[in-house]
């Protein structure tokens, strides 16, 4: 958890990691919202198998025979720590995650009424896509030209989010694909990361205020 170096109280964002686990790249992007005004909490998804470790290929594999349903309670058990943090007491909060956090950014946004708004980033929407049009938060979805088999369910949930009546927008990058904004990997394109930056933050400001 990173925080504002300031007194007083933040908005609060639950970040959720890529399928790699909790990294150092997770832990900088909470140290980023801290530096603009939130307090990041990023979470560590493979805790019921002990906790993220060295081994990336042990991590996936952790998450992948995780169940779902443990996954999104540990994710609500998490924004209620965030919630009763004398840091964030009275304010808004918001999630967002990558890839495998993406596609759990959108679980949070179909299953908790805490959470006011959600910036999934490529994320899968398969398993709550139903749950979308009730959702309580206003989403911003960012998405990559080129990553076709994510990108390709953005017209399902553009017909949720706007069935749920709640504030929501779908960017995507023509020419950014998978990862586009994990600086760390070979899929990261600096001017889709810088832009998509900007939104997001643009996003909790109005939306978290």
């Amino acid at each position: 958890m990173a925080r504002p170096s300031g007194t007083g109280a933040y908005p609060g964002i639950l970040i959720i990691h890529e399928n790699r686990g909790l990294n150092d790249h997770t832990k900088d992007i909470a140290r980023r919202y801290a530096k603009e005004g939130f307090v990041g909490l990023a979470i560590d998804l493979v805790s019921r198998n002990g906790g993220t470790v060295a081994d990336i290929a042990l991590n996936t594999g952790a998450l992948g025979r995780s169940n779902p349903d443990d996954l999104v309670t540990d994710l609500i058990a998490a924004l209620a720590y965030l919630k009763a943090q004398p840091s964030t007491q009275g304010k808004a909060l918001g999630v967002t995650g990558f890839c495998f956090g993406g596609g759990y950014t959108f679980e949070v946004v179909a299953n908790s009424k805490d959470v006011k708004a959600g910036v999934p980033y490529y994320g899968s929407a398969t398993r709550p896509l139903e749950k979308l049009a009730t959702t309580q938060a206003a989403v911003l979805v960012m998405y990559g030209g080129t990553d076709a088999r994510i990108t390709g369910q953005s017209a399902d949930v553009d017909a949720k989010l706007k069935a749920s009546g709640k504030p929501y927008e779908i960017k995507v990058y023509p020419e950014a694909g998978h990862a586009f904004f994990n600086e760390t990997g070979q899929a990261y394109n600096a001017a889709a990361a810088a832009d998509a930056w900007k939104l997001t933050l643009a996003w909790f400001r109005r939306h978290l205020a």
